[in-house]
């Protein structure tokens, strides 16, 4: 039997396996006991269930050829990056930060591989445009309302600059990079499978209809579930009950990662399509649980250009393909007129987007300063519709608008501007995997602000690094066979 068929069918037979323990586990450990309490998802015994079953893809890569055969110092780099790989939204990074693991052994390798004669290289303009934009934003931190919040904004711009910084310092083989994404890929599986798991086992508990978990309901706010101890709870809370980022639309960007990455691996064959098509229905199915409208047109528009990519050849099939589903939208939307407006409708942020645009017109040249957006949200000035209300969440749900609102006209195209600039690097090096992830980002940025929020930022800098990074052909040739100038992020 094929060496790497017998690794698929080890990961399935661990897939099942995973499930098995943690149904048996569960039933004979906390039958009756709820583990959505005191804002700790899981209980002790939930921790160690869900860090197995991470344990287990990421356990088969150490175990790989592709890590084994590596010499001391690459084995110190390959390690980093996994960990941050496999951790990089779990619930675990709230008390150990895998990120530093993944610093660490960067930094250790470009020491030691220094003496080899490898030398660092120069970033290009794309990542200068990053560092113009942070710089505008930390200098509207002079006329802020809000400082304290402003500078915990400014601390969410790090890994903007860190991430590619890192990747300055070394290179990958085309071998080691398929297998890290590989490594994500099977992890997210595992993890979605987990979100299942933990919602069924709360859904029981509680003693709510399994519908729960299966219905499309589009608002999140109907018929909401109450826990043992007469918490609310939202469905999202039980699937994402092992991530450390609370929000279904953030953990969109995870599962629009983990398509992405299942999209590059498997046009090389790393996995087969069979894994690829069963990996993507789960994650959107996912979606549909979570009731994350933008995670299903995120992971939609990512599995929708994965189709096209490989159907391009046969041109009749794409335009019968596209034919198809635009008559069923026809169809859809006929029978159904209010579908798609139900589905789009969102009064909140309607209101929140005429409330910036009013603030803009009076301030467009400087801004409210960095972080000053809730101040000003809050205040009678813009009519904000809750006053006296005050929290984080009160933002201009706008990438571009916020940075209008909060840094200016400056900042507004500077936003813009090194957005271009990475579609450009996208496209320049013929990486259309990067150019899908980057495509469902700025629809994202239309509807939230990404840069506000730190692991979002670590999530985005990561697997950009990643899609767009340029591979060499030998391991410990890192930083000869390419152009000096260019970032350290390449392409397909």
């Amino acid at each position: 039997m094929d060496t790497a068929l017998r690794k698929d069918i080890l990961f399935v037979a661990s897939f099942i396996a995973i499930v098995a323990v943690w149904c048996f586990t569960v039933t004979l450990w906390h039958p009756t006991v709820s583990i959505m309490v005191d804002s700790q998802p899981y209980r002790p015994i939930m921790w160690v269930l869900s860090l197995a079953a991470l344990a287990v893809p990421f356990s088969m890569y150490l175990a790989g050829s592709h890590f084994l055969s590596r010499d001391r110092n690459r084995k110190i780099l390959l390690f980093g990056i996994a960990v941050l790989t496999s951790t990089i939204v779990h619930r675990i990074r709230c008390f150990i930060d895998t990120q530093y693991l993944f610093f660490l052994g960067t930094v250790i390798f470009y020491i030691l591989e220094r003496k080899n004669g490898n030398t660092y290289r120069k970033p290009s303009c794309e990542y200068w445009i990053v560092v113009v934009y942070i710089l505008w934003n930390l200098v509207t931190l002079v006329w802020t309302p809000d400082l304290h919040f402003g500078k915990k904004y400014a601390s969410n711009f790090v890994p903007l600059l860190a991430y590619p910084a890192m990747f300055l310092a070394f290179s990958l083989t085309a071998d080691e990079l398929n297998n890290i994404l590989k490594l994500f890929w099977r992890i997210a599986l595992v993890a979605v499978l987990l979100s299942f798991l933990s919602a069924i086992y709360e859904i029981k508990v509680i003693g709510a209809p399994i519908s729960e978990l299966i219905h499309l309901r589009i608002s999140m706010f109907k018929d909401n579930l109450v826990d043992a101890e007469g918490n609310e709870l939202f469905t999202f809370n039980m699937l994402y009950a092992w991530s450390g980022m609370g929000h279904p639309s953030y953990n969109a960007i995870w599962a629009l990662a983990a398509s992405v990455s299942g999209f590059y691996i498997v046009k090389r064959r790393v996995i087969g399509w069979l894994e690829y098509l069963f990996g993507c229905f789960i994650l959107i199915l996912l979606q549909f649980s979570a009731q994350s409208r933008i995670g299903i047109v995120m992971l939609l528009l990512s599995f929708a250009f994965a189709i096209l990519y490989f159907l391009w050849p046969r041109r009749k099939v794409v335009y019968s393909l596209l034919a198809t589903v635009l008559l069923v939208a026809i169809v859809v939307f006929i029978a159904n007129p209010s579908a798609l407006g139900a589905f789009g409708s969102d009064i909140a942020r309607g209101i929140i987007w005429n409330s910036a645009f009013d603030f803009i017109s009076h301030k467009p040249i400087t801004g409210t300063g960095l972080g000053g957006t809730t101040h000003e949200y809050v205040s009678s000035v813009i009519g904000y519709p809750w006053p006296g209300l005050y929290f984080e969440n009160i933002y201009a749900h706008n990438q571009f608008l916020g940075d209008w609102m909060q840094s200016g006209v400056v900042g507004f195209v500077l936003s813009i501007a090194m957005v271009v600039l990475m579609f450009v690097m996208a496209l320049r090096r013929r990486s259309f995997t990067a150019f899908v992830f980057l495509l469902a980002i700025l629809l994202f940025m239309f509807i939230e602000m990404p840069l506000r929020f730190i692991q979002a930022t670590t999530l985005i800098s990561f697997f950009l690094c990643l899609f767009l990074h340029r591979v060499e052909s030998t391991p410990g040739k890192d930083l000869q066979n390419f152009d000096k100038t260019t970032l350290a992020i390449g392409g397909d």
